[in-house]
């Protein structure tokens, strides 16, 4: 075949069946393209459609070349309609067209004919008759089909290299269309198209993918780039597809529609032998190898059905390639659908006025349909005597892969010796079909080595069941992979008898493109959809699928035939980025190399499984994992870089069979590892490592040491952690333990009473040698009790510090061995020498050490937060949390309040005539006061501020002479904060006082009475240990009070001085009662009944300025002195979760004893007696100010 050469900048559209965009071919030795075929409403029809030479056709493909620019783009239409093909192939074949049976479709056909060409009338004459006579026809026909992809008899030539590049955009909307299509086959064969058999009741098939009977080539270099956009749309049509094929092969295509009632089929995808007419003695296979396939990926890539994987490479030898199942609705160019659509209505509204039921038709149909069936024989892999090496596949992808649909791989790339490939069933079964048959073969030849290169920044993305991210196959003598159908009745086929074949397997890598900055993605969301799936295969082999995709294999398996050391190749997986594989029973990474059993276990070592990984690993849940590995050697590695998470839903994050693994963990590995169908495997968690083990770390089996069961090691130098942080695990550790000087083992503690286990314990089945430290890890509970938390069947050496979980020494762990278990002992200490606490505090403190002693169960989550507090601040603040410090100042507020309602009681003067001589009179007064008290921190607690609202009236009259009686009322709105913001109280309060005065000269002497009565709404904030509980509670108050006056004025011609004594004695009663919502952290606060006497001297310095006859200003000030013979209130109060032996602490409000009193006012008043009155108070204190200022308006009475 000759050279050629093709390039598009235009736009490019087609609509038909096998219409590509571009179809450039080269072959050599005979061939083409075939057109299609189609027969319709007969009862018979065979079918024998062969691409590729036969008998000795021979020649060399020439080199091929398509470039689809800039600009350009390429949509295609119907099934098979690939965007870009371009084959060169060698030994004769090229595109077979498409083959269709239809009598179904003949019959609307035929009658949408007679409807357009006869008249109305002869319709309704002629069309039930003919309707019946047709569907009589249908019922028992029968097709057959032989279908042959590659050369047979001898059939020889080489494909020569053949390179696309897309620049532009390629859409494809039907099935089995790929976007693009290059191949390089040598010895026959190309693209075989398919055979459409539809409305056939019995069909008959036998399918060759590979060249048969000597046919010989080698496929070339086949190279694919693409910069920009490749679409797809329908089932199994694949984003790239790039095939190097030796030995005859390509793509083989059947198509079965609904109309189908049974199919019996026979598919081979790989060379095969062929008879010798005379003694019926097998000839040479097919053989050839394949050469290098190239993908480059940096563009966007997007498929959208079902096994439409969006890149494939292939490399076969031996013949093979790939064969697609069941692509529906493959046909010859028909009548569009509005033609489609206006003769179907015309035939439908005929059939209905002549009386015929459609619907008992369909019903009559559908039960035939349901009873069909159909048997699949399935071969993927070569025969006997084919051979030819697989070539080298090297993918590099550093853009965007999305697909959509059910068991749609980002990237399938394989490099297959001895024949094989995969086959597809992408539209999914029309009728129930049971697949036989196998995966590998009887060929000779090695498999290549597939590399695939992730660049920086790239995504693979799937969200379809069994949509793996990356699929990666090196097969040495043949096999590949099933497909995804329902192959309950496939196996893994035995190799070849010939111990003398190669068979090896060569080395599949993923690794990230050199230069690259940052990290790639793979996500998967389906079930059974791994993140990367890799196989490096000798002896044949590989997977096999099912409709919900491919299975993690099992542990172990039968013998396959006679096994060989035929030496698995390596996979080496050096990653950084994120894998998430989230779907049930998904792997992030399944690596496999070696010698596979029927049911596609290991059973015979290969080569060097290396796993390098750095970034985020996510496993699924049910059987998924992060990482399985089965098989390698003894050299098999396993690391995880600094700053990598690894973990799957299921809780396991490695598991690993056949041989024993050397991992190493640099960042945080959480889960099971299940080794133990592996050999004796190491465990390195290295410095600033964190492994959180699950239940199970089985580290393998040892064939050394029979006197220990378990082999293999784990060493600790980083942190280990049982169950992770927050977490009570028992971990059973297969093998020996030994922590180094540096290594950390953290045991979560939490001993909530009934709560089950209470903390971490690792149980190690061989010997531990104990160093570095152990850090309790105190999480929601923690009471005094003794932990076990490591325990050894064989002997326990060396030992280990505790890490304290805080400095101040609150609480504190110590270690004690008895024989091999190690137990792990709180202590506490409340009142640690290097905090400060004030009163309330200690009192806080005291209680919770008798507490401790008395374990408390109730308060167990009070001692675990405790336990955490890192600062002598923060544990200040949690004491004041607890002691509900200053929630009750709002006793001590009334109590000030009671002096304030007896003061009110005693004042209405007025000067007397013109001088400043001040005398009681007859008067009615309302006053507004508003005020603020504030107690700041001192050795009691952390102060309060306190703000109140208070309206109050009075009344005064003279009764004899110089005789007066008084009374006023009041109502008072106050709301509380403490200082530390943890508490505050609403309230309300109302109080009297009555007075009796008796006025001699400059003398006043005065008696006072008051009752006063609160209501407060408390709210206390508790927050311990990142928890939060709030704790409510109502108090009242009730205050009592009277008070002794007695005042002398020396009046002066315009001033005057006063100096008077207050003589107080008050009483205060808080009746007990109890908070909610916060459980054991609820105070119960006792009742108070407290006394309380106090003496007020003071001066008071007043002027009269007249303004006018009527007229006068009396600004006023005073200053003085209160001493009280209380300090403070105490309240008696137990936390709720203290065991009942604990006694109660106390917790005292500050009432100062010795307080600065100063006023100053303003006094309006006329002659006739209306008084406007503004005044400031302002007492203060050791850490105590109160300042108030009121308006007040009297009128005579």
């Amino acid at each position: 075949g000759g050279t050629v050469n093709v390039t598009n900048s235009g736009f490019i559209t087609t609509s038909g069946v096998d219409a590509r965009g571009i179809f450039a071919q080269s072959v050599g030795g005979g061939g083409g393209t075939a057109a299609a075929g189609q027969a319709a409403g007969t009862d018979d029809y065979q079918l024998n459609l062969s691409v590729g030479g036969k008998g000795g056709s021979g020649g060399d493909g020439g080199a091929v070349t398509v470039v689809n620019s800039v600009g350009a783009s390429i949509t295609t239409a119907a099934d098979g309609a690939h965007g870009i093909e371009a084959q060169s192939v060698g030994g004769g074949g090229g595109s077979g067209g498409t083959a269709s049976s239809d009598p179904a479709g003949a019959l609307a056909g035929v009658l949408a004919d007679t409807i357009e060409s006869e008249l109305k009338a002869i319709l309704a004459a002629k069309l039930p008759q003919y309707a019946a006579s047709e569907a009589l026809k249908l019922s028992f026909p029968t097709t057959e089909a032989n279908i042959a992809v590659g050369g047979a008899g001898g059939a020889a030539g080489n494909g020569e290299d053949v390179t696309v590049t897309n620049a532009g955009s390629i859409t494809t909307l039907s099935d089995a269309a790929f976007g693009i299509f290059a191949q390089s086959v040598g010895g026959g064969g190309g693209n075989g198209g398919g055979a459409t058999l539809s409305g056939s009741n019995v069909i008959n098939v036998n399918v060759g993918v590979g060249g048969a009977g000597g046919a010989a080539g080698t496929g070339n270099l086949v190279t694919v780039g693409n910069t920009s956009l490749i679409s797809t749309q329908g089932d199994s049509a694949f984003g790239i597809l790039a095939q190097s094929v030796g030995g005859g092969g390509g793509v083989g295509g059947l198509a079965v529609d609904s109309t189908s009632l049974s199919l019996t089929a026979s598919i081979t995808v790989g060379g095969s032998t062929a008879a010798n007419a005379n003694n019926n003695n097998a000839q040479q296979g097919a053989t050839g190898g394949a050469d290098t396939v190239q993908i480059t990926n940096s563009g966007t890539i997007k498929t959208a059905g079902s096994e439409a994987h969006a890149i494939v490479g292939q490399a076969i030898g031996g013949g093979g390639g790939v064969f697609i199942v069941n692509p529906e609705q493959a046909g010859l160019n028909g009548p569009t659908n509005a033609e489609i659509a206006s003769l179907e209505n015309q035939i439908v509204q005929g059939l209905l006025g002549l009386g015929v039921d459609l619907n008992a038709i369909a019903a009559a149909y559908a039960q035939q349909l349901y009873a069909a069936n159909g048997t699949l024989a399935l071969t993927i892999g070569g025969s006997a005597l084919t051979s030819g090496g697989g070539g080298t596949v090297n993918i590099t992808h550093t853009g965007t892969v999305t697909t959509t649909g059910d068991n749609a791989f980002g990237i399938l790339a394989q490099s297959i010796g001895g024949g094989g490939g995969f086959a597809t069933d992408g539209a999914g079964p029309t009728m129930p079909v049971t697949v036989t048959g196998g995966v590998g073969g009887s060929g000779a030849g090695a498999g290549g080595n597939v590399n695939i290169l992730l660049g920086g920044g790239s995504s693979i993305s799937t969200t379809g069941t069994g949509a793996i991210g990356i699929f990666a196959q090196s097969i040495g003598g043949g096999g590949g992979y099933s497909g995804a159908m329902n192959t309950s009745g496939m196996s893994i086929l035995p190799p070849s008898a010939n111990p003398d074949v190669n068979m090896l397997a060569g080395v599949v890598s993923i690794a990230m493109a050199p230069n690259t900055q940052g990290g790639a993605l793979i996500s998967t969301t389906g079930a059974n959809a791994h993140g990367i799936f890799a196989q490096s295969l000798s002896g044949g082999g590989g997977a096999i699928g099912s409709t919900q995709g491919i299975a993690l294999p099992p542990a172990t398996g039968p013998l396959r035939g006679a096994y060989g050391l035929f030496g698995g190749g390596g996979v080496n997986i050096d990653v950084t980025g994120t894998i998430s594989a989230t779907g049930a029973g998904a792997a992030g990474i399944f690596a496999q190399s070696g010698f596979q059993a029927t049911n596609g276990a290991i059973i015979g070592g290969g080569g060097t499984i290396n796993v390098n990984f750095t970034g985020t690993l996510v496993g699924g849940s049910g059987s998924g994992a992060a990482l399985v590995l089965q098989g390698g050697n003894i050299y098999n590695t396993v690391t995880f870089g600094a700053g990598s998470k690894v973990s799957a839903l299921s809780g396991t994050a490695i598991i690993g069979t056949y041989e024993g693994f050397t991992i190493t963990n640099a960042g945080t590995l959480s889960g099971n590892v299940d080794l133990t169908q592996a050999g004796a495997s190491t465990f390195q968690n290295v410095a600033g490592a964190h492994f959180n083990p699950g239940p199970l770390v089985g580290l393998g089996t040892s064939t050394t040491f029979e006197d220990v069961p378990y082999g293999g090691s784990l060493t600790n130098a980083g942190t280990l952690n049982p169950g992770g942080r927050n977490v009570e695990l028992s971990t059973m550790l297969q093998g020996n333990f030994t922590q180094s000087t540096g290594g950390v083992l953290g045991i979560d503690i939490n001993a909530a009473v009934n709560a089950g286990q209470t903390n971490d314990v690792l149980n190690v089945s061989g010997t531990t040698t104990l160093g570095g430290s152990v850090q309790p890890l105190v999480g929601a509970n923690l009471l005094p009790l003794t932990y076990t938390i490591l325990s050894s069947t064989g002997a326990m050496t060396g030992s280990a510090q505790v890490i304290q979980p805080s400095a101040l020494g609150v609480i504190s762990f110590g270690l004690d061995q008895q024989d091999n278990t190690l137990l792990l002992t709180p202590t506490a200490n409340f009142t640690p020498s290097n905090v400060s606490l004030t009163a309330n505090e200690a009192a806080m403190a005291q209680s919770l050490q008798q507490s401790w002693n008395a374990t408390s169960t109730g308060l167990s989550s009070v001692f675990a937060s405790l336990a955490n507090v890192q600062t002598a601040a923060g544990y200040e603040r949690a004491l004041q949390n607890l002691s509900g410090d200053q929630m009750q100042a709002a006793a001590v507020n009334q109590t000030r309040g009671a002096r304030a309602s007896l003061n009110a009681a005693l004042s209405c003067p007025v000067f007397s005539g013109t001088g400043t001589l001040l005398a009681e009179t007859d008067c009615t007064w309302a006053r507004v006061i508003g005020s603020r008290a504030e107690q700041y921190a001192d050795r009691n607690g952390s102060g309060f501020t306190l703000d109140a609202l208070t309206y109050r009236i009075g009344t005064q009259k003279e009764v004899m002479t110089d005789w007066f009686v008084g009374a006023t009322v009041g109502y008072s709105d106050t709301s509380l904060t403490t200082n530390n913001g943890f508490g505050s109280s609403d309230g309300a309060g109302a109080d009297g006082a009555l007075s009796v005065k008796h006025q001699v000269g400059p003398w006043l002497f005065s008696l006072a009475g008051h009752a006063g009565f609160g209501s407060y709404d408390n709210t206390r904030n508790i927050f311990l240990g990142g928890n939060r509980w709030i704790a409510e509670g109502s108090a009242s108050v009730f205050t009592a009070g009277a008070r002794a006056r007695a005042s002398y004025e020396l009046a002066f011609a315009n001033w005057y001085l006063r100096p008077y004594a207050d003589l107080d004695l008050l009483y205060t009663y808080m009746p007990g009662y109890s908070e909610t919502q916060a459980g054991p952290l609820n105070l119960s606060i006792s009742s108070l009944k407290e006394w309380t006497l106090a003496f007020s001297p003071a001066v008071e310095l007043g002027a009269r300025i007249d303004l006018g006859p009527d007229y006068w200003l009396r600004p006023y000030g005073s200053v003085g002195v209160t001493f009280l013979s209380n300090d403070s209130l105490a309240f008696q109060s137990r936390l709720a979760g203290a065991a009942p032996s604990v006694p109660s602490f106390t917790n005292s409000v500050p009432l100062p004893a010795t307080l600065l009193d100063v006023t100053a006012g303003l006094q309006l008043v006329n002659a006739k007696g209306y008084e406007v009155r503004a005044e400031y108070k302002a007492q203060t204190g050791n850490d105590f100010l109160a300042q108030e200022l009121s308006a007040r308006l009297s009128v005579p009475f």
